[in-house]
């Protein structure tokens, strides 16, 4: 149980360079990849908003998703 509740301190602690990390809810990631840059784009959602099965309202189940960008730029990583 304890690598659970600290596996998202122990990636980030294994590779100093990974910006975020958040094994806890569930979601997607969008990569835009160009010549100049990679964006990622995170939907994490709570756990907790999936109790209750939205197949069916596709609109309220987008709703429930939060969003956090990153950029690749020139070796670096930013939240943008």
């Amino acid at each position: 149980m304890l690598l659970v509740v600290e596996l998202d301190r122990t990636f980030q602690e294994g590779f100093p360079k990974l910006q975020f990390a958040d094994s806890q809810r569930n979601g997607y990631l969008l990569l835009h990849v160009e010549t100049e840059q990679v964006t990622a784009t995170d939907h994490p959602i709570d756990p907790d908003e999936l109790a209750v099965p939205l197949y069916d309202d596709p609109a309220a189940l987008n709703g429930r998703f939060s969003t956090r960008r990153f950029a690749l730029r020139n070796g670096v990583v930013a939240e943008v």
